[in-house]
């Protein structure tokens, strides 16, 4: 069970209200074995879950050669039922932040700079610490716009990785996952043939639809 409220400001800026309630979530869980030391990843369902959520989308023209969009959210979740012989409860208050700026350079060059943050939330049984990432490129466009070069860089300061802390029941430890996650990235796009020719045949084939509808 869900919903949500919207309101746009401006034509532009959107906040978001939302509320979600749902019975029986699956989600991954770590299983122990005492014994062995062993602990196994699988799936299970929780019985009960809920969340609310406070979230902005805010497009910003700084000058006319930077502009900004910040989007962000702020929410509530929370994980409870029976779990594995004892009663799980675990729920965070956590918010996410992403930033996104265009540059405009001059002569058919622009850039771009991109970053989010994510802070501890809680997910079933886990607890998913904060993690970021940073990325960057630009680009050149020819004179004629047929060519374009880019040049991306994913994750520039190797921030995005998953790490979790678990305590419940008899399991109380500590993982980390990490993953090449700095990419670096170089593409050549080239157009070919006239543009005006597609407008053209677009044009024409949509009389020619006007045309048979109206019989």
């Amino acid at each position: 069970h869900s919903f949500e409220f919207n309101h746009t400001f401006m034509g532009k800026y959107v906040t978001t209200l939302s509320y979600a309630s749902s019975k029986e979530t699956i989600t991954d869980v770590f299983t122990q074995d005492d014994v062995s030391k062993i602990s196994y990843q699988s799936p299970a369902n929780i019985q009960d879950f809920k969340q609310w959520s406070l979230a902005s989308y805010l497009p910003f023209n700084i000058t006319n050669k930077i502009n900004t969009t910040f989007s962000g959210s702020i929410y509530w979740g929370q994980y409870s039922g029976p779990l594995q012989g004892g009663t799980l409860t675990n729920a965070s208050l956590s918010w996410d932040a992403r930033l996104a700026n265009g540059f405009v350079l001059g002569k058919g060059w622009t850039a771009e700079l991109e970053g989010f943050y994510q802070s501890r939330n809680a997910w079933g049984l886990f607890d998913i610490k904060d993690l970021g990432q940073i990325s960057m490129g630009i680009q050149k466009n020819s004179s004629d716009k047929n060519t374009t070069l880019k040049l991306a860089i994913s994750d520039v300061f190797l921030m995005n990785h998953i790490a979790v802390v678990v305590d419940y029941q008899n399991q109380d430890f500590f993982t980390e996952r990490t993953w090449d996650a700095r990419v670096a990235t170089f593409s050549l796009s080239q157009r070919f043939g006239k543009s005006t020719v597609t407008k053209a045949r677009q044009r024409s084939s949509g009389i020619e639809d006007e045309k048979r509808r109206a019989g």
